[in-house]
């Protein structure tokens, strides 16, 4: 509650708390062997996917467990969620017109850099022409690249967090969409004690998890530090914390792809 996503978002006003919550019930529910409690989760996703749109990406989970049908449902549920309201709001415009301007200002906020890549005014002016290159030539190619790479991840949280983190590299501007990683992180101090493993006897793994929770802490870090050169430290920590994050999953994710798929075929040979 006192960490700067949260405060910056609630300061703001901003929708992405409540499809937080909506991306949290998907997330705890969409393996539910009670079909109404996954049916709910699906819906649960699309209101996500409603008001924010980068929860979506946790709709590739179903993909990676063929549950197709279920993706299906929920990206119809998703649809008449977000665009049924046009159908009632026409006393200035028509449903067209709504539809077109909704389509209209979702391109042009594909321009804005995601705040991983933002830098404050006072040390660079913000040049859109620079962000969509680095989005055409850098973020897409990774997104790709992660999204295939992920369906060989095997462990749970990690596959999350990397759909999450590629979500915000293409989509997010704003610093309080880090909300969504209390549900990694919850994920992650829930796994089960192989894959959460501070022995000593796996050093490695230990390495790992320490280089992990320190991201977190640092993400959702709930101090307000000094400000240099017009830009609060705390902003450069959190954009660092996100980096440390996503490049050790996208490594990690990387290599057990490698090891399943190229390795096992440099053996069959």
């Amino acid at each position: 509650m006192i960490s700067l996503p949260f405060v910056q978002g609630y300061m703001a006003g901003n929708l992405v708390i409540l499809s937080a919550v909506f991306s949290a019930f998907f997330l705890m529910n969409y393996k539910n062997e009670n079909k109404t409690m996954r049916e709910l989760a699906f819906i649960s996703l699309a209101i996500a996917g409603a008001l924010k749109i980068s929860p979506g990406f946790f709709g590739i989970l179903l993909l990676y467990e063929k549950r197709y049908k279920d993706a299906l449902k929920t990206i119809i549920y998703f649809l008449i969620l977000a665009f049924l309201p046009f159908f009632y709001f026409t006393q200035e415009h028509s449903v067209i017109e709504n539809i077109s301007k909704f389509i209209s200002e979702s391109s042009s906020h594909n321009t804005w850099p995601s705040y991983p890549f933002m830098f404050p005014e006072s040390i660079i002016n913000r040049d859109t022409n620079v962000y969509v290159k680095i989005k055409t030539f850098l973020v897409y190619p990774l997104a790709a690249i992660g999204i295939i790479a992920g369906y060989f991840q095997k462990v749970q949280w990690k596959q999350t967090a990397l759909l999450l983190c590629l979500s915000i590299l293409m989509f997010s501007a704003n610093l309080h969409m880090n909300m969504y990683f209390f549900l990694i992180i919850a994920m992650f101090l829930n796994e089960n004690h192989k894959t959460i493993n501070f022995s000593k006897d796996n050093r490695f793994e230990t390495i790992k998890n320490i280089w992990y929770l320190l991201a977190f802490i640092l993400l959702l870090n709930p101090y307000q530090f000094p400000s240099y050169y017009g830009a609060s430290t705390s902003w450069w920590i959190v954009k660092g914390a996100f980096w440390m994050l996503f490049f050790a999953l996208f490594a990690e994710t990387l290599h057990s792809f490698y090891s399943q798929v190229i390795c096992k075929k440099t053996e069959a040979l």
